[in-house]
């Protein structure tokens, strides 16, 4: 136990610090992404992702774009951390179980996924709440106080809103392991340069077919429903959106995670793997 107590500390400090980084410096393409979900103006979607980012800097402060950086911080942090941790140790009990590795990759990438949306899930619904409020619908002074505002007005359950898409996303993450460590091996490169390769590409491997549930998790999760859309669940939520807004809103603020997302995976995965190799 001795030998493996520090290798496991220093993969869960790894996935900490690699998960810290990149979200702080890619914050504010988060927050133009959760406004793109959750808002139907053509106006601001004309703007696009850079110029909607500078009209609200213009016009609300720089400060705004940075609006549930905390929560973010905690949960990227705590995420990658994780599900790092899990991922690995279920990779290395399922590969001695099962003879296929992609089927290895993928389903410890479920595992792993399941238990750290089961456990974070607050985290995200305070962050997107908190990006979502403006001058006039400024309901929260922060994660704090917001946490114990939903606990108190929606019970402990609102803390779970947008659960189901949040657990279907979980293939997000199976997908994108799966597919770098397919690309790792293809590589056949131990360098950075092909961990920030296979990064890359894996993650838009993943985000491509899994972010309609994104859009979804958002609206079911912003606490305008009640007044701008009210939608009873995740079935409900899908048939309005179609109805009466198109398919494409499900890709709505794609280029803006797009652009965040992308490069936060590829210096995460990066970080982690030099994290893991130079941590003492």
């Amino acid at each position: 136990m001795g030998d493996n107590a520090p290798k496991k500390q220093n993969s869960v400090l790894a996935g900490f610090l690699a998960g810290a980084i990149p979200t702080v410096t890619l914050h504010p393409l988060d927050f133009i992404k959760v406004r793109f979900q959750a808002v139907n103006s053509q106006e601001i979607r004309a703007l696009g992702t850079f110029g909607a980012a500078s009209n609200i800097a213009k016009t609300q402060g720089i400060r705004t774009l940075f609006s549930g950086l905390v929560p973010s911080l905690i949960g990227n942090s705590a995420s990658w951390g994780i599900y790092l941790y899990l991922y690995s140790r279920i990779k290395s009990w399922n590969a001695a179980h099962i003879s296929n590795p992609l089927i290895v990759s993928f389903s410890s990438g479920v595992q792993a996924g399941v238990c750290s949306t089961l456990m974070t899930n607050p985290i995200w619904l305070i962050k997107t709440r908190l990006q979502l409020q403006n001058k006039t619908n400024h309901r929260y002074s922060g994660m704090t106080h917001a946490f114990k505002t939903i606990v108190r007005e929606e019970g402990v359950a609102g803390l779970y809103r947008g659960i189901v898409p949040a657990l279907f996303l979980v293939s997000h993450g199976s997908l994108q392991f799966m597919a770098y460590d397919e690309l790792k091996r293809l590589f056949d490169a131990d360098s950075h340069l092909s961990y920030f390769a296979a990064g890359v590409a894996s993650k838009t491997f993943a985000m491509v077919i899994t972010y309609p549930f994104q859009v979804v998790k958002t609206r079911l999760q912003d606490f305008r429903s009640t007044s701008d859309h009210s939608y009873r669940g995740f079935r409900d939520a899908v048939q309005q959106i179609i109805r009466k807004e198109g398919p494409l809103t499900f890709y709505r603020g794609l280029s803006a995670s797009f652009y965040r997302l992308v490069p936060m995976s590829a210096m995460t995965l990066t970080l982690y793997e030099f994290f893991s190799q130079h941590l003492p």
